[in-house]
């Protein structure tokens, strides 16, 4: 993630995609954001500039195969620019190499303000088991109005899908950019849906018909005609 030859991080490329390094510098940035601290391995709550907030912060571990291990949830009651350590993360001692940690921030009405996922790993201290995980099966809906998508994404099957990525392409195949993703590079657990906001402009299409590419570590890709 370095800085040069430009001062944007490359959180964008020469040819204005967003990279994976814009979602995560997205995440970190939020007003109101969970995280794990792995020097303490604790469950942190950071307020920057969201005000007072009120809710709950619920942190679960999966299996590589997608069954729920553990789970904890904890009340929050957070002044602007203060940090709530909620809870220590454990991890069940049967677990053998990879494992994805989900953290989650909802608010009084249960609306999701903040999310994070973590692909860790017990024992092995790789992540080779990535590799070798079953596919999972996507579905998708979508609406478009003019220059503006929403796609949900949903895991119809009992394995994570690791590492979705949207690429919004032309039919004749080549990328359309500038692009503005609502999120990306992301992780369903299973059962779990997520819906994406997408805009474009129409002269950037090059008179070809916008497409939503779907690829992932263990999907098959799929391409969505928008």
């Amino acid at each position: 993630h370095p800085c040069w030859p430009s001062m944007v991080w490359q959180t964008y490329d020469y040819y204005l995609e967003p990279t994976a390094a814009y979602y995560g510098v997205k995440h970190a940035c939020e007003p109101l954001h969970v995280q794990w601290n792995p020097l303490t391995n604790q469950v942190e709550v950071i307020n920057h500039s969201a005000g007072h907030q009120i809710g709950k912060v619920t942190a679960t571990i999966y299996s590589i195969d997608g069954i729920l291990l553990w789970s904890k949830e904890m009340p929050y009651d957070l002044q602007e620019d203060h940090t709530f350590e909620a809870m220590t993360v454990e991890v069940p001692h049967e677990i053998e190499g990879v494992y994805f940690l989900r953290l989650s921030l909802t608010d009084t009405e249960g609306d999701l303000m903040s999310q994070n996922d973590y692909i860790q790993s017990h024992g092995t201290n790789d992540r080779k088991q990535l590799r070798t995980m079953p596919e999972s099966a996507l579905s998708s809906t979508v609406n478009v109005k003019d220059s503006h998508a929403l796609i949900t994404l949903t895991n119809c099957s009992s394995t994570p899908a690791v590492m979705l990525r949207l690429n919004l392409k032309g039919s004749d195949g080549e990328q359309i950019l500038p692009v503005i993703y609502s999120d990306n590079y992301l992780h369903l657990m299973p059962g779990e849906s997520r819906t994406i906001d997408i805009e474009w402009k129409a002269e950037d299409t090059r008179g070809t018909v916008p497409m939503i590419e779907i690829t992932g570590t263990n999907v098959t890709k799929k391409t969505v005609r928008l």
